[in-house]
């Protein structure tokens, strides 16, 4: 696969928030084509001999990990920059400004202002009685404030997503040396593979398909470069709602109003950080599987899993006797095929050799 325009693909994909169903759906149509004819015949998932892998591959049970837990420390690390935020917040109180001016003028209020803002009749009266000194002196300090609150609020939300999501990591490749030796536990594990070219994703553990409380699954290559992601509009408005929630005097009707006129620039931006790693992490090849659940016992849990079941499995080429033993019996109830790994010839690479079962239409 060609990463490189998939990652300008990527980029080039946003969906605001405030789009109909309809329109949202065509904008996430070119990068659901274009995964369609790229998706690999197999994708492996490496593990570590134990009593938990082992239940679960008998169990098909595709786990899924919070960022937080991952051993990148920049795993869905949200990046902005701080002083655009700080630039919007002058912007949006010079705008601010303009409305108290125009008021002061004698100017009717609009409608929306009303609707939004409590005790509105109060505020214009104070806004009459007020000095233009003191109109400014306020907004000066208001300003201040604000970036204060932002100075304090931002770090938090940067690591939003490492909380929200969780993920399921792949790798294209079977025969890497390097993801045999660091997920595989030097070759003594083993590798899963599966096959999502029907886009037949896990089923939730808790809940049925379709998913009852917003449960959402989706599968991308991952995009590495040597610069972070920018999510500096994305932070910027998740910053916003928060402050919207926090706010003191205002009913819940006013808070929906407000948030109503700030929709999220781009729905796809959350699944567009989970996916940017640096350059370091390309020899992996990964594809990930996110999972959402709108269900607070499942967003509690830093693991949860789904139902998928493997079309064949790999062992690792030092893996000991009575794990293969265990391995191949669980393999032979599911009846797919079992591969072992050996050294390739004159390479760095690896190569599977099948041991059990009939190849069928499995492709390594």
């Amino acid at each position: 696969m060609d990463r490189e325009n998939y990652k300008k693909l990527l980029h080039s994909i946003s969906v605001p928030g405030a789009l109909p169903v309809e329109e949202k759906n065509n904008r996430y149509k070119p990068i659901i084509d274009f995964l369609q004819t790229e998706i690999p015949s197999s994708l492996y998932r490496y593990r570590s001999c134990g009593e938990l892998s082992f239940d679960a591959f008998s169990e098909d049970q595709l786990w899924f990990s919070k960022p937080k837990v991952m051993n990148d420390d920049f795993d869905a690390l949200i990046s902005y920059d701080e002083e655009v935020i700080n630039r919007q917040i002058t912007e949006n109180f010079q705008r601010a400004f303009q409305v108290v001016n125009a008021i002061k003028s004698g100017e009717i209020v609009p409608e929306l202002i009303k609707r939004v803002l409590p005790q509105m009749q109060t505020i214009e009266k104070n806004i009459l009685q007020a000095s233009a000194d003191d109109i400014q002196t306020r907004f000066a300090e208001g300003k201040q404030a604000f970036q204060k609150y932002a100075q304090a609020e931002l770090p938090p939300l940067s690591t939003l997503i490492q909380d929200k999501i969780k993920i399921a990591c792949f790798s294209e490749s079977i025969e890497s040396a390097l993801m045999w030796g660091h997920y595989a536990d030097n070759s003594r594990g083993f590798a899963l593979a599966y096959d999502f070219r029907d886009f037949q994703y896990p089923n939730c553990s808790k809940y049925n398909s379709p998913c009852l409380k917003g449960g959402a699954f989706n599968l991308f290559p991952v995009v590495y470069s040597d610069e972070r992601f920018d999510a500096t509009e994305y932070v910027s408005w998740l910053w916003q709602q928060n402050m919207i929630h926090e706010i003191n005097g205002f009913t819940e009707e006013q808070k929906a109003i407000l948030k109503e006129l700030l929709p999220c620039p781009d729905d796809f931006m959350a699944t567009k950080i989970v996916l940017h790693k640096s350059n370091e992490w390309a020899p992996e090849k990964e594809w990930r599987m996110t999972f959402f659940c709108l269900s607070s016992d499942i967003q509690n849990q830093e693991y949860s899993f789904g139902i998928k079941k493997p079309v064949a499995i790999y062992l690792g080429r030092k893996i000991r006797p009575i794990n293969q033993k265990i391995l191949l019996s669980i393999a032979k109830e599911k009846d797919i095929p079992v591969y072992k790994m050996e050294l390739a010839p004159n390479t760095y690479t690896l190569k599977p050799k099948l041991i059990q079962g009939d190849r069928g239409n499995h492709c390594v």
